[in-house]
């Protein structure tokens, strides 16, 4: 990946990065700005049930991918190149 993204300099930063990918980041992101919406539609002043189930849902399953991509990543092999 260091060798198309010209700011990643060493090979420590590429795998920060694949570490850290902008994908899970911004997967977590929208999570929580979905969270913030489903909250936003209230029936008489109380969240919706289905939209509490979404919610409830959409976090772990987003979680479950998101922490499952940290742990997979050391199991990966990593080949010389």
């Amino acid at each position: 990946m260091h060798k198309y993204i010209h700011q990643i300099e060493e090979k420590r930063q590429a795998i920060f990065v694949g570490f850290f990918g902008p994908i899970g980041v911004s997967a977590i992101f929208y999570l929580y700005i979905s969270i913030e919406f489903l909250a936003g539609m209230p029936v008489d002043g109380v969240q919706r049930g289905d939209a509490k189930q979404l919610g409830e849902t959409m976090t772990v399953v987003v979680w479950f991918l998101a922490i499952c991509s940290i742990v997979s990543v050391p199991i990966q092999p990593v080949s010389p190149r």
